[in-house]
């Protein structure tokens, strides 16, 4: 697996964090359709619009706390990130930090430190 994570600020360049594995990926998009009630029938007239961003949350594992805080100083900088992963091409996309950002030390396996963050997708 080869990740790299490219931010947007001038002069930045890829990095290829060295994560060992995508510990959880959870992401959600909001449906868009429109759903309107036609007057005096029980019928819907229904307008067709894509669903929205993703947005959610991702933890990667690394192998030590210096390798952990290189990726939570990328996205703890006002810029957005591009994603690509070459075995998991559906975490590709560009996104930005969009809530919580944290560095913790995997309780069930102290050699390992994880990453976790909130993000929102940006189209």
């Amino acid at each position: 697996m080869t990740t790299t994570i490219t931010g947007t600020l001038p002069g930045s360049t890829p990095r290829v964090p060295d994560v060992l594995l995508w510990d959880s990926y959870d992401a959600t998009q909001e449906g868009r359709n429109v759903f309107t009630p036609i007057e005096e029938t029980s019928r819907l007239a229904v307008t067709l619009r894509a669903a929205g961003p993703r947005k959610g949350t991702m933890t990667a594992v690394f192998a030590t706390f210096s390798a952990a805080q290189n990726l939570a100083t990328d996205l703890a900088k006002a810029q957005t990130l591009t994603l690509v992963d070459t075995l998991a091409t559906g975490f590709n996309m560009t996104f930005a930090l969009s809530g919580k950002l944290r560095v913790h030390l995997d309780a069930t396996n102290l050699a390992q430190w994880l990453v976790t963050f909130d993000f929102q997708e940006i189209l």
